[in-house]
């Protein structure tokens, strides 16, 4: 989640040719981390079967049962909306869609 937030930070700084308003690249970083940690519990919700089996993978809460399959799954798309929600709101549409988007090519799509 760090490289995006650097990422979101440096296309925020260069689009906008500097910071102009600190509030709004404060709740695009903010709005940036819900969605992306709400991806990741999606991913580790699809994968926990394959998690449970590899070295690196194998002591994370899903595998272990200290977190529900259906709790990861609730709490990856609460994150995951509030996240789009509220760039889409705050910031514009665009940048809503666009991480939503991303989400769902991360989560769905682009599987190992």
């Amino acid at each position: 989640m760090t490289m995006v937030l650097v990422t979101t930070a440096m296309g925020f700084f260069f689009g906008e040719r500097g910071i102009h308003s600190i509030s709004l690249f404060l709740v695009t970083l903010i709005g940036t981390a819900l969605a992306s940690a709400g991806s990741s519990t999606l991913n580790q919700y699809m994968e926990r079967d394959s998690d449970s089996k590899m070295e690196r993978t194998k002591n994370r809460p899903l595998p272990t049962g200290q977190i529900s399959p259906l709790n990861a799954l609730t709490f990856g798309i609460v994150l995951t909306l509030a996240g789009v929600l509220l760039l889409a709101w705050k910031v514009n549409l665009l940048t809503g869609i666009s991480v939503l988007l991303a989400a769902f090519l991360y989560v769905l799509v682009i599987r190992r």
